[in-house]
């Protein structure tokens, strides 16, 4: 992405937009459950799930990140946590790739399974590469571990020898929970 063209700060700019008052919405829904659980709200939108993940793509797309995303095995229904936790690992590793990785590539996998999900979210990033005016607080691969480690799954984030980032995850499916499909848009009010 060149700094001096207008269109693409502009795309880029919407992009930023579009997923900033996602987040924030989200935001307040949680804070506002958490301050005055009696007299929340509903939220005006539901959680983002892995129904969302074209939305998404399309959104980095629009940042300049060009995602290839690969699904394997019979989709099914999975515990809403799970699929809330698989929506935000791939938010976040794809943010990440688009922020330090020094490539416009990604890779997105997802492998349905009887008893588990497994994602993996990959790039071949430049060895040693970090953004120009620093790097992040990897807060977000925190995050990413104990969403994982709430639903009862396994992490590994790493760098590949290879080169470039390595975010990888096994959700369990068996866990009790509202169900939502996978793969599919959620309804909207």
């Amino acid at each position: 992405m060149r700094r001096n063209d207008p269109a693409q700060m502009a795309d880029l700019l919407t992009a930023i937009r579009d997923e900033s008052k996602g987040a924030l919405g989200e935001l307040r829904a949680i804070v506002g459950l958490l301050t005055q659980p009696e007299e929340a709200a509903a939220p005006l939108e539901p959680t983002p799930g892995l129904g969302r993940l074209d939305d998404l793509v399309l959104s980095f797309g629009r940042a300049g990140l060009t995602v290839e995303v690969v699904r394997q095995g019979e989709e099914c229904f999975i515990p809403s946590a799970v699929d809330v936790t698989g929506y935000r690992i791939i938010q976040e590793a794809l943010t990440n790739v688009r922020k330090h990785a020094g490539v416009h590539t990604a890779r997105v996998g997802i492998h349905f399974r009887p008893d588990s999900l497994s994602i993996t979210v990959d790039n071949d990033g430049l060895a040693g590469w970090r953004p120009p005016n620093g790097g992040g607080t990897g807060r977000g691969l925190i995050g990413t571990r104990e969403r994982v480690a709430a639903v009862g799954g396994t992490a590994e984030i790493a760098t590949r020898p290879q080169r470039g980032f390595l975010v990888a995850a096994r959700l369990p499916l068996n866990r009790t929970g509202t169900a939502q499909p996978a793969g599919r848009a959620d309804d909207r009010p």
